[in-house]
């Protein structure tokens, strides 16, 4: 079959699309719209999202990728920093608009589905505002999920391409294979996943179903998905809820990037998929690096706990520091904070300080030990805190923690029910007196919309904790 008689897109709305009607629904949306232009998208899991996206990445037009349940103080600072030419939002949020961007009703131009692109000309018409984009900029991401971040990652369009042939050779991705969308789409990670099924002459089951939704596993089987890709969190729930029974049999792979998966759980999913002959594939990536870095079919025969080899052409080194470094064609061209920045060419040539510690087995495979950033000093001796949460958690399995420090004390939040456990534990864990650790228990975790945890709330939190603002 012609690859634009083939299905690209089958969304849980009943809609069937073609890449050739796909092609034509992009051609609609760009209609009108210079080259070169930065247009702000909601994103949603949606076919007036995915249109968008596509359609501008094929036309050089700029997305800023941000998501639809953004808030709007954090709405309204992106569009004062980067001055869009134009706002491809959900038909809701209309009344919204300007007050957004303060300029009065805004000009409807075109309008698809449940969305409308709005043309607020006098951000970019403003005598003192000039907005000039490098000629390779692609693509606008945040690193910060739903809480919004002005400060975004300038990606390229060579550095989606290289990503994307990298990621479709290592994981094998044919037009055969139907994935369906378990993540957001202003998430690197989402979107990579659009990238390579796209690009290989696949399919999307495109839904805004969560896995808790019966009528999310219903769809996915109803189509014949092959593809299934989760954060840790993601198959935190499939084992919590026993979804496992739910995956369809046509299901051929699953992935798993987003941060670190416990060698437990690891375990758990590899037995899994060996009984059921499915290739589960361990990954780490960075938006930085436009999406996924490392990769490794994940079997009990392999070094679990790692998170594999470089895929592609690229290159991962660890400094004399114990910080993990990048180097390919995949990496970003820089940060923006604001419109000034959109005219700035490739800062990082290449090379990645990804900020992760880590270290690489005489075989190549590369472990991630925690953020440089998360390390601690308590009494002169040094803790990182994302190996501490990781002792929690095979401490007491099926529980979250959240470590902070306060001074010369580890505040820990977590759901776990056994509190007064925990300081004894972690002081014969560690060395360090029981007095160290201070427990807050809470209700439930909050997380991004990308499923990790918002470090950011409970820095918050912290705060009011400190100020007694805070109930325990």
């Amino acid at each position: 079959m012609n690859k634009k008689e083939k299905y690209a897109v089958i969304t849980d709305k009943g809609l069937k699309i073609t890449y050739d009607e796909l092609e034509k629904l992009e051609a609609a949306f760009v209609h009108g719209i210079k080259r070169g232009s930065l247009i702000l998208i909601l994103c949603g899991n949606n076919i007036e999202t995915l249109t968008a996206y596509t359609g501008c990445l094929k036309n050089g037009i700029v997305p800023i990728m941000v998501s639809a349940g953004i808030n709007g103080e954090r709405l309204a600072e992106i569009i004062d920093n980067y001055k869009p030419g134009y706002l491809w939002i959900p038909q809701k949020y209309e009344q919204k608009a300007a007050e957004y961007i303060r300029s009065g009703e805004p000009n409807r131009v075109y309008q698809y589905g449940s969305y409308s692109l709005f043309q607020p000309g006098i951000l970019q018409s403003d005598e003192n505002t000039e907005i000039s984009i490098y000629k390779d900029l692609a693509l606008l991401l945040s690193t910060s999920g739903s809480t919004g971040s002005s400060k975004l990652v300038r990606l390229s369009k060579d550095n989606i391409r290289t990503n994307t042939l990298d990621i479709i050779e290592s994981l094998k991705i044919c037009e055969n294979d139907r994935a369906v969308t378990t993540l957001p789409m202003h998430y690197t990670y989402g979107l990579s996943v659009i990238n390579t099924h796209l690009y290989a002459g696949g399919v999307i089951l495109l839904t805004e179903e969560k896995i808790i939704s019966n009528d999310f596993w219903v769809f996915f089987n109803e189509n014949n998905g092959t593809s299934f890709a989760g954060v840790p969190y993601t198959y935190e729930i499939m084992e919590k809820l026993k979804l496992y029974k739910k995956l369809p049999d046509s299901l051929k792979t699953m992935t798993q990037a987003g941060g670190r998966l416990g060698v437990e759980l690891q375990k758990k999913i590899c037995a899994y998929a060996e009984r059921n002959g499915i290739d589960f594939y361990v990954m780490y990536g960075q938006t930085e690096a436009t999406a996924r870095v490392t990769c490794m079919k994940s079997t009990l025969k392999q070094p679990l706990g790692s998170v594999g080899r470089p895929v592609g052409r690229e290159d991962v080194i660890i400094s004399e520091g114990g910080e993990v470094v990048v180097k390919g064609k995949n990496i970003s061209l820089g940060y923006a904070m604001n419109h000034g920045d959109l005219s700035k060419g490739d800062e990082n040539k290449g090379i990645l300080y990804t900020g992760d510690m880590g270290y690489k087995d005489g075989e190549g495979y590369l472990y991630i030990c925690g953020r440089m950033d998360r390390m601690a000093k308590i009494y002169g001796n040094r803790i990182s805190l994302d190996e501490l949460e990781g002792l929690l958690g095979r401490g007491f399995p099926g529980y979250t923690f959240i470590s902070l420090v306060y001074g010369n004390k580890i505040i820990i939040f977590s759901d776990v029910k056994e509190k007064d456990e925990i300081p004894g534990y972690l002081s014969g864990q560690t060395g360090f007196a029981k007095i160290v650790f201070h427990i807050i228990p809470v209700c439930e975790i909050v997380r991004k919309e990308n499923g990790k945890i918002d470090y950011k709330y409970y820095k918050e939190l912290l705060k009011k904790w400190q100020t007694g603002d805070a109930n325990e």
